[in-house]
């Protein structure tokens, strides 16, 4: 696969950090009161979107941003928050001391809390995507974050495809010969399913860990992302889906 460039990573976080920070500066729509009794504390609204290597969940996330002007964060883009202190920081330093106070409560409650605190990394990710699905207006993509976020906040949703039409997406994308592709997606497919596994218990094909899951062979992504606003509306309400199309 091509790598990409260095100077990619800080270019597109401070863009989509940028991006995030002037959507969420007005009042929260859609979330729901996870918390009972004083004080409060809300979630979303957020999209997850979980994948089958080639299936297009960035494009799906694209298309999704466009409709409703939410910023999207990739695995990588979230890795590379995690890895940056001063990145993370300003992240976190947007929830006020009762709301990072909850989080570390919240992550603390989580089932699978031991398994993250054994990786000091994902603990980061993790503190850094609650924080996200928090302010909400964040399309975010792998990692397992639908094992993580409040399911009643947010929409979840995992796009799929039959395994030679992920083969043939990756020869086109990386032309590549047919063998190293089948190599190439049965091998990320196998990394994605132990990393699911490994730290949050689940199996990552299991349907009750979405609010839909969609064939990307079958239908346009256009047509998906309708669909998947179409849910997030059905869910949390009018106001979750209000486009915010205007730039920092």
């Amino acid at each position: 696969m091509r790598p990409r460039h260095p100077m990619d990573s800080s270019h597109l976080v401070e863009r989509q950090l940028g991006l995030w920070k002037f959507q969420t500066a007005s009042p929260q729509t859609g979330g729901k009161l996870l918390v009972q009794g004083p004080p409060p504390v809300t979630f979303g609204p957020y999209i997850t979107i979980s994948r089958d290597y080639g299936a297009g969940g960035r494009q799906l996330a694209g298309a999704l941003s466009a409709r409703l002007g939410w910023a999207v964060f990739d695995h990588f883009l979230m890795d590379t928050v995690a890895e940056q202190a001063h990145v993370r920081q300003s992240v976190i330093d947007s929830l006020d001391e009762r709301g990072q106070n909850w989080m570390r409560d919240y992550l603390s409650g989580l089932p699978f809390a031991n398994s993250l605190t054994s990786d000091e990394f994902l603990t980061k990710l993790i503190r850094v995507a609650t924080t996200l699905a928090q302010r909400g207006r964040a399309i975010l993509i792998g990692r397992g974050l639908n094992c993580v976020l409040p399911p009643e906040a947010g929409v979840r949703v995992r796009l799929t495809a039959p395994f030679a039409f992920r083969v043939r997406w990756l020869m086109g994308v990386e032309h590549l010969g047919e063998a190293e592709a089948t190599e190439q997606v049965a091998k990320v497919d196998r990394e994605r399913e132990q990393y699911v596994r490994q730290y949050f218990k689940r199996d990552i094909r299991d349907s009750a860990s979405y609010d839909r899951v969609f064939d990307a062979s079958a239908l346009p992504m256009t047509e998906v992302a309708a669909q998947v606003c179409r849910l997030l509306e059905a869910k949390l309400g009018p106001a979750a889906v209000a486009s915010v199309k205007h730039s920092p």
